[in-house]
């Protein structure tokens, strides 16, 4: 949820409280004071749900954000680095399932909305 609400531009018709969120969130990123595991949980509920709707790139821009906030070390937060990479498996199991369904329909990326995945059942 903050990834995608960070980076959108401000609204004229922003609201108060929407705002001072806003600030909140920026700040929490320029402090390093976030949650890493409330940040890569969000990152991969909205990854899944762009994934849902055919929406690939920020479906891959949360995973990416999610892996970002990974420490650098290998052994430290594994099972989150596993839930994240879960995620990424099942990102490109979805990207090669429509392909390969577009390919054999001939139909255009415009028109994935109207597939069922198979990927996802």
């Amino acid at each position: 949820f903050f990834c995608l609400r960070i980076r959108r531009p401000p609204r004229s018709t922003q609201g108060v409280s929407s705002a001072a969120s806003d600030v909140y969130k920026r700040q929490q990123l320029d402090s390093k004071t976030y949650q890493i595991k409330d940040w890569a949980v969000n990152c991969i509920s909205l990854s899944d749900y762009f994934l849902t709707n055919h929406n690939y790139a920020q479906a891959e821009y949360c995973i990416l954000s999610a892996m970002a906030v990974l420490p650098t070390d290998p052994s430290k937060r594994k099972k989150l680095r596993n839930t994240i990479a879960l995620q990424l498996g099942k990102y490109y199991a979805q990207r090669l399932a429509n392909g390969i369904q577009r390919m054999q329909m001939n139909t255009s990326i415009e028109s994935l909305g109207s597939l069922n995945s198979e990927a996802t059942r």
